[in-house]
């Protein structure tokens, strides 16, 4: 399902994080990661306002903003692409509804990128960097499916440790 990379980028976050001596549970964890993670998003937003002291709306027709952002994220992205390899890159939020910005994103990415790596994902750029299409809860869709993963782990390991697997 394509699952392993954000599961292994998850635990390497909360090994990280238990390493480092913290006492927390995994849920506690699993919270501070998702927040963290969803702050970035928050911080584009708030940044295009105070750089230019409107919302995005109102600055819909200027290209000089959208060709900036676009920038910024392109960096981003390069930066997670090259660190973490994500099979697909799926951008949302309120800066994400100018749409104008994902052929932008895509094109300074391959500037960016400049042939360093080759995958069939960078290949197809307009299938790997794509919008949002859970009306912005992806965030919260992907905390519940890390919930559900924990989950089905915890019982399937209290069910072999018990020998009552199928225990209906």
């Amino acid at each position: 399902t394509g699952g392993g990379h954000r599961t292994r980028a998850v635990e390497g976050e909360l090994g990280k994080r238990l390493n480092a001596g913290k006492n927390a549970s995994e849920e506690e964890l699993l919270t501070q990661v998702a927040q963290e993670k969803s702050g970035v998003i928050l911080k584009t937003a708030s940044l295009t306002v105070e750089r230019w002291g409107k919302k995005a709306i109102e600055l819909k027709d200027k290209e000089e903003v959208w060709d900036l952002e676009a920038y910024y994220i392109a960096q981003a992205l390069c930066g997670y692409i090259l660190t973490i390899s994500p099979e697909i890159i799926i951008l949302g939020g309120g800066v994400m509804h100018q749409e104008q910005l994902f052929p932008m994103i895509r094109s300074y990415v391959k500037e960016m990128l400049n042939g360093y790596i080759k995958t069939e994902e960078l290949e197809h750029i307009e299938n790997y960097i794509v919008p949002a299409s859970l009306h912005d809860d992806q965030g919260i869709m992907g905390c519940l499916e890390l919930a559900m993963e924990a989950v089905g782990e915890r019982l399937l390991a209290e069910g072999l440790r018990t020998g009552k697997l199928f225990n209906l």
